[in-house]
C-alpha cells in the first residue's frame, strides 16, 4: 500500500479494553476491541455553484471490534495473552468488523458519524502471516462498508446520511523491516494506509445517488498494542524512528 502522510506517535503507557479469556481448543473466533482513529478524506461532487470543491478531511475516533477467524490447529491466544506465530508456516486469517463508532467534528459537516454498516458486512483477512525470525510479515485487507452521518450542509439542522456504494478495500503490507513482532497478530489489521488515485469510492445517498468519492483512509489503533516498541502512532507529528516514516519514504 502507498503512503504518503500519516498520524503520529503515542507512547507505550495505554489500557487497552478487557475482553473474556477465550480458548483457542474451545472457540475458533478471537474478538479484540479498541479505539480506532482514522483519518479519511472525502471529494465532494462538483456542482454548478461549486465547481471545484475543496477535499474535506475527517480526523474520527471511536470504539471497534474485529473478530478473529483462526484456523484450527493454530492458537494466537486473546487479546490480553496473545501467542507467537509459529516458524515455518505462513497462515491465512479471515477476519471482520464487527461493530465501529467512530465521530469527530468538522467545520463543514459538522457532527460527523462513521459506523459500521447496518446491511453490508466489512469482512477481509491477513494473508501470508509469516513469523521470520521472531518478527511478522503479512499483508493485511479489509472490504468496508460504512454509513457516514452529518450536518447537511444544504438544511440547517437536517442530518444526512451517505453510504458506501461498494466496499472500500483498504489494507497495509508488512515487511521485517516493520518490525512487528511475533505475538502482535491482533494488531495488524488495525493499521490502514489506502490512497485512491483512480476509481475513488463512492459515497451515496439512500437513494444511490452519488454525491461524494474517497480520496483517502488512513488508520490506526489509539491505544497501542503491549508488544511492540515500534510504529506507535497519535495525531501531530510522526514519531521520531517510526517505521511507517520510512515506508513513506520509500513510497514517495
Amino acid at each position: 500500500m502507498k503512503k504518503s502522510h500519516f498520524l503520529p506517535a503515542i507512547g507505550l503507557a495505554a489500557t487497552l479494553v478487557s475482553l473474556p479469556s477465550i480458548s483457542i481448543a474451545q472457540e475458533t473466533t478471537v474478538p479484540i476491541s479498541f479505539d480506532w482513529d482514522w483519518e479519511i478524506v472525502i471529494q465532494p461532487t462538483p456542482t454548478p455553484t461549486t465547481p471545484e470543491p475543496f477535499p474535506i478531511p475527517l480526523n474520527l475516533w471511536g470504539a471497534t471490534t474485529i473478530n478473529f477467524e483462526v484456523p484450527t490447529g493454530l492458537d494466537l491466544g486473546t487479546q490480553e495473552n496473545p501467542l507467537p506465530v509459529p516458524i515455518g508456516e505462513s497462515f491465512t486469517i479471515p477476519t471482520e468488523i464487527v461493530s465501529m463508532n467512530l465521530e469527530g467534528t468538522s467545520p463543514v459537516l459538522g457532527d460527523v458519524v462513521l459506523r459500521q454498516s447496518t446491511t453490508q458486512p466489512s469482512r477481509g483477512a491477513i494473508d501470508n502471516l509469516t513469523n521470520v525470525d521472531g518478527n511478522l510479515t503479512a499483508s493485511s485487507f479489509f472490504d468496508i462498508a460504512f454509513e457516514l452521518e452529518f450536518d447537511d450542509p444544504s438544511n440547517p439542522g437536517e442530518r444526512m446520511t451517505l453510504f458506501t456504494a461498494d466496499p472500500v478495500t483498504v489494507g497495509m503490507d508488512f515487511t521485517v523491516a516493520d518490525q512487528i513482532i511475533e505475538v502482535d497478530t491482533f494488531w495488524i489489521p488495525t493499521w490502514i494506509w489506502s490512497e485512491f488515485k483512480v476509481n475513488s469510492p463512492e459515497l451515496v445517498d439512500e437513494f444511490g445517488v452519488p454525491w461524494d468519492t474517497v480520496i483517502s483512509i488512513h488508520g490506526h489503533q489509539t491505544t497501542p498494542e503491549p508488544m511492540s516498541t515500534v510504529a506507535f502512532f497519535a495525531f501531530g507529528a510522526l514519531g521520531l524512528g517510526s517505521t511507517i516514516l520510512r515506508k513513506k519514504q520509500q513510497h514517495k
